[in-house]
């Protein structure tokens, strides 16, 4: 059986930063997925929002000029469909996925060829199967790490 295909994916909020920060934090990244985390391939999600459907992301927007960047979300959803390999999909904190479990096990649900994801959180890394993300409703919770804003002012 040929080896899991180790494929990164960077996803990077709409914020005030000035786009050459954000710029710079996506390419450290990229280069973290490369390095640390042995990522063949690394694909880009940049100025979305953690809540936004995984498979509608990036769908109308240009190419991104990343180093080392295979692509965007889209590049990410054909690359996955077209793999006969099994996919090991590696994202940095559980937010760089997305922080709506319906909406990650229905990406799961749908691609058939991701095995695992692992998640880079600091100083360890988690590793979840296909099985545990579409059955395990606790684990695929832990995914739900943000919370709305705290309204201070009331």
């Amino acid at each position: 059986m040929a080896t899991k295909y180790t494929v990164g994916y960077v996803r990077k909020s709409n914020t005030n930063e000035p786009d050459t920060t954000k710029k710079k934090l996506v390419n450290l990244q990229i280069y973290k997925m490369k390095t640390k985390l042995l990522c063949e391939d690394v694909f880009v999600s940049y100025n979305t929002s953690a809540n936004d459907p995984i498979a509608e992301r990036d769908a109308t927007t240009p190419p991104y000029t990343f180093d080392d960047c295979s692509g965007n979300t889209q590049d990410l959803i054909t690359k996955i469909t077209k793999s006969a390999r099994q996919i090991r999909l590696v994202v940095i904190d559980y937010a760089g996925l997305s922080t709506n479990p319906d909406d990650i096990r229905l990406f799961i649900s749908l691609n058939k060829s991701v095995r695992e994801v692992v998640v880079d959180i600091g100083h360890k890394v988690e590793v979840y199967s296909r099985y545990d993300l579409l059955k395990n409703d606790r684990m695929l919770n832990k995914f739900r790490c943000r919370r709305e804003c705290v309204k201070r002012s009331r």
